[in-house]
């Protein structure tokens, strides 16, 4: 997934002067994607060239061809150091990682570029392993918060025909896209102001993402069964059957790996504990009892 050719088009060469704005930490943030996986976006830092390049290298030749509209095996130096230096200001980018310290890398980087007052160039990409689970919608939507701070009102962006991806990011973000086709490129033009439409897509889409994170905490893959251990008590019989019982369920689905801890192979003893005197009933009720609480 990529839009645009904005590194071709950057008014401002190399680092930025000491007066440049301080690195926006506010901007930061931890995002969950549409498998329920996280991470983190965060403004790009003049240090990142070397992560940037090995996330350039290992995009497909298509992904680089719809990003920079021509081949490019490598980012030449000069651009590392344009794309890497920016002023957070008329120059924004933002990298998407996974891991942290050394074993950071980049999987996503989206960035504008102003172009007049209010209007600024947008261009993004996203890894290919990650295409379809809502990084670029994710990279689009930071984006737009960062530049409606920085007064920009309107982003447009150039696009490659066959790029419908891309075209639909922008489409499917609720924004009012405007396109037109010329000499072979899509150049696409929208207001980034908050529409209820955009606030809609934006709440469903946080929505569905904390669904899908839950479902990892909701569908175990691997369980531990701890019985009581060693016992000769009623009560520690009982404990050691419900134990027994819940371990056997579980191990029904194929699915799941059981650990089991101190539980014995106890057979349905459970069934003759809580058909048997009032004694072991008052046991079972009152055990039953403290599990739930």
């Amino acid at each position: 997934m990529a839009a645009g050719a904005v590194p071709d088009r950057a008014t401002t060469d190399g680092p930025q002067d000491e007066d440049a704005p301080a690195y926006p930490a506010w901007w930061e943030a931890d995002v969950v994607l549409y498998d329920g996986t996280t991470t983190r976006l965060r403004p790009i830092r003049p240090d990142d060239g070397e992560a940037l390049q090995a996330f350039h290298t290992g995009q497909s030749e298509l992904s680089v061809y719809l990003r920079f509209f021509a081949p490019l095996a490598r980012l030449p130096e000069a651009d590392l150091v344009r794309l890497t230096h920016v002023d957070h200001v008329d120059r924004v980018a933002f990298v998407a990682v996974t891991g942290t310290g050394t074993a950071e890398r980049i999987v996503g980087v989206g960035r504008y570029d102003r172009v007049d007052a209010e209007t600024a160039e947008v261009a993004f990409t996203v890894a290919d392993a990650l295409h379809g689970k809502g990084l670029g919608s994710m990279l689009l939507e930071h984006l737009a918060a960062a530049a409606r701070e920085r007064g920009v009102r309107r982003f447009v962006a150039d696009v490659l025909p066959q790029n419908s991806r891309m075209i639909a990011v922008f489409r499917d973000a609720g924004y009012e896209v405007q396109q037109r086709t010329e000499d072979g490129v899509v150049t696409v033009s929208f207001g980034i102001d908050p529409t209820d439409r955009s606030l809609a897509v934006m709440a469903a889409r946080e929505h569905r993402a904390e669904q899908v994170s839950m479902r990892g905490l909701l569908t175990a893959r691997s369980v531990v069964v701890v019985g009581p251990g060693p016992g000769s008590s009623s009560r520690a019989a009982l404990h050691a059957a419900m134990a027994h019982r819940v371990a056997q369920s579980l191990r029904a689905d194929p699915a799941v790996r059981v650990h089991a801890v101190g539980v014995d192979d106890v057979g349905d003893e459970v069934g003759s504990l809580v058909s048997g005197s009032t004694k072991d009933r008052s046991i079972f009720s009152s055990s039953i009892g403290r599990s739930r609480r």
